[in-house]
Order: structure tokens, then C-alpha cells, then sequence
């Protein structure tokens, strides 16, 4: 298993932050490393969708687990690969009255720690960046 986390705080609120994940037309707003992304239903646990990387092919997706206000994960298979890439983001409210948001990437199956070392830098380099974005466009909606 490969894994990377990052986490941030922000005044921004978590309903706010929550619609920007829920809303897959709003990723490549915050994200710039995502071109287009589709959804084959509702934003819920189990519905399947098309992710297009930059400089990518489209990837299939599924949404493993949807908690509204709470986070959601999916779930991409790599191609050519017995292994798969799962994204965690999660919203936690703070005493202090800020939201804590994470990001977390797992590689797991066959060969995934080579396959991290490979990948893994790529792939997790504009989460920082992604983060600070959709806090900014969270608090520019309140």
C-alpha cells in the first residue's frame, strides 16, 4: 500500500465546502488537475462517473462512500494494473469554529508501493494547491 494525506485548516463552512464536492461540475474549479468529469447519477455511495485527468484518458470512477457534510471516497482502478486509487476528502468541524478538510490518496494491490513510488509524486503534487482553492471558493460563496 502507497498513501498520502494532507490536511487544512479554514473559517470556511462545511456546507459550503460540501457543495463544491458534491457538485463534479465544480472539481475542475478547484482542482487543476482535473480537465472534466461526469456522473453517471446522483452524487450517493455506488454511483459511477468518468474522470479526465490532465494530459489523461478518461478514467471510470466510483463513489465508495458519500457522507453529506461529512466526506466522500472514490475508487479508480489503475489501467494495466491489478491495483486502484482511492481518494478520501473529508470535512470535520473544529471547537475552535474552523473546518478541518483532508485529502488522502491510497494505492493499494499488486505491486501498489512501486506503483506509488512511480505515480504517487504526479498524482499528489496539486493537492495543496486543489485544497487552498475550493477553501477559497467556499468562503467567496459565503
Amino acid at each position: 500500500m502507497w498513501k498520502y494525506g494532507y490536511t487544512l485548516e479554514t473559517v470556511a463552512e462545511p456546507e459550503k465546502l460540501w457543495k463544491l464536492y458534491s457538485d463534479v461540475n465544480s472539481w475542475p474549479k478547484w482542482d487543476r488537475g482535473i480537465k472534466d468529469v461526469t456522473l453517471e447519477g446522483t452524487f450517493s455511495t455506488g454511483t459511477h462517473g468518468k474522470i479526465k485527468p490532465s494530459n489523461q484518458d478518461w478514467l471510470e470512477f466510483t463513489l465508495t462512500k458519500v457522507e453529506p457534510l461529512m466526506g466522500f471516497s472514490d475508487r479508480t482502478e489503475i489501467p494495466g494494473t491489478d491495483s486502484t486509487i482511492c481518494f478520501d476528502h473529508t470535512i470535520t468541524s473544529l471547537p475552535s469554529g474552523k473546518t478541518r478538510i483532508r485529502h488522502e490518496v491510497i494505492i493499494t494491490g499488486e505491486n501498489s508501493e512501486l506503483i506509488g513510488k512511480e505515480i504517487g509524486p504526479s498524482l499528489v503534487s496539486g493537492i495543496p494547491e486543489a485544497m487552498e482553492n475550493i477553501a477559497s471558493l467556499a468562503l467567496a460563496t459565503e
